[in-house]
């Protein structure tokens, strides 16, 4: 009777330990957009490429200095700018919204430093900054799925 007991209780570990290695967790699905949000960020994206081709009319101004005109622009039609980023950034997967965000910022510091530079009447500081700020755009624009 202890004989019989002893090779049940090896036979219960063996499968134990079987059914213990072959029932692993099923692999985590990396985390993916749905077809909402990719149409949200689509419709998000469409202003946003409006905004950067206004932005491209910044150097012309710069050369032919006037320093007024590259304000307005930055202030007029780029003043949703921000809001529309942010909003994009916060339907972005999260690995992707870290490395947008960084972007965004770094973007509004270098419009911030570009409107600096138009009212010191610096062209050469403000064509930096400007394609610095094309860069940043840039950037941010190709992190979107």
């Amino acid at each position: 009777m202890i004989r019989i007991r002893s090779v049940l209780a090896l036979v219960l570990a063996l499968v134990a330990t079987v059914l213990v290695s072959c029932g692993s967790p099923t692999a985590k699905q990396p985390p993916t957009y749905t077809n909402a949000q990719l149409e949200q960020i689509q419709n998000y994206v469409s202003t946003l490429q409006e905004m950067r081709d206004r932005l491209e009319e910044v150097p012309t101004l710069i050369v032919q200095r006037r320093w007024g005109d590259i304000g307005s622009v930055i202030h007029g039609p780029l003043g949703e700018l921000r809001r529309y980023l942010k909003a994009t950034v916060r339907t972005l997967l999260p690995q992707d919204a870290q490395k947008a965000d960084v972007f965004v910022e770094d973007l509004f510091e270098r419009l911030v430093r570009l409107d600096e530079a138009a009212v010191a009447n610096n062209a050469e500081q403000a064509l930096e900054n400007y394609q610095r700020a094309i860069q940043d755009f840039n950037n941010f624009l190709e992190l979107i799925p």
